[in-house]
């Protein structure tokens, strides 16, 4: 199973019909999880795969402002068992690193 992170600045332009929407990656990482991985034993009918990404402090946070966006976005795929789903994840700014400490 392989995980990307991605932050994304997206900008609308033009309006109706001519609406456009570019996507630029600002940042991403990615992380592969092999069929062998040492994975802790699932709730019963509960499927988990915990996945950490180390987010650089200068990164950007969720924020809307005109017709600009910034986003983060986790894709997950499996090739074999062709998955692959996109979930927007809340990125924000914490003011005591401490919290953060506790992986």
């Amino acid at each position: 199973m392989r995980f990307d992170l991605f932050c994304v600045r997206k900008t609308i332009s033009g309006a109706g019909q001519n609406r456009r929407t570019d996507e630029t990656t600002l940042w991403q990482d990615g992380k592969i999880f092999e069929s062998q991985a040492d994975l802790p034993e699932p709730k019963s009918g509960h499927g988990e795969i915990p996945v950490h990404f180390h987010l650089p402090a200068d990164q950007r946070q969720c924020s809307e402002r005109g017709n600009q966006t910034i986003g983060w976005r986790l894709e997950a795929k499996m090739p074999g068992a062709n998955f692959h789903a996109t979930f927007d994840v809340p990125v924000f700014k914490i003011t005591d690193p401490a919290v953060s400490e506790g992986d």
